[in-house]
């Protein structure tokens, strides 16, 4: 198990924990292969023979601000960002949402799924889901409990969890139900 802390990222094997130098760790994410990667304070990277290699990129991503990372099944990492919105990084180029309003601001958590579809969580309420190259968003009036999305999760038939300050919420066969 893998966990993120603001001071390093820690592995616990059995009863043995493993801290490594990465400071201030943000979020952790492990690809389809098995690779680790990490978004700390002062970049982006792999983790590779218990070493951070970061990932060069454009200077105006504030990488103190990324909240979540998630690794979809095609390769792509995706970035969730508290100021910059959602960034992918995919065949050595990373793209921002800067034409989609949906996504282009503060994001709080994000989520890929079986099926490849990125999921996103807002501050504010409400969640974005990728699928076939555009975002469709929901909230409140879709059934979604109302709120900041905290966490977002799958289980095992495929449901997906939404976690907000309120409630939470289930999506299966195309509508949420939530308890709150």
């Amino acid at each position: 198990v893998w966990v993120a802390t603001g001071h390093s990222p820690n592995r616990f094997i059995g009863t043995r924990k493993e801290v490594y130098a990465v400071p201030q760790t943000r979020a952790l994410a492990v690809d389809a292969s098995g690779q680790l990667w990490i978004a700390a304070v002062y970049g982006f990277g792999r983790f590779e023979n218990g070493r951070f290699a970061g990932i060069e990129f454009p200077a105006h991503v504030r990488w103190q601000e990324i909240m979540s990372v998630a690794a979809d099944p095609a390769g792509a990492i995706w970035l969730c960002s508290s100021q910059q919105g959602v960034m992918v990084w995919q065949d050595r180029t990373l793209r921002r949402f800067t034409d989609q309003p949906a996504v282009s601001n503060a994001c709080s958590s994000i989520f890929t799924d079986s099926r490849g579809r990125a999921w996103v969580g807002f501050p504010a309420g409400g969640v974005a889901v990728h699928e076939a190259g555009s975002f469709h968003r929901f909230g409140e009036t879709n059934g979604l409990a109302a709120g900041g999305v905290l966490q977002i999760h799958e289980d095992g038939s495929n449901s997906i969890w939404i976690e907000t300050v309120t409630g939470i919420s289930r999506f299966q066969d195309g509508r949420f139900t939530t308890v709150t």
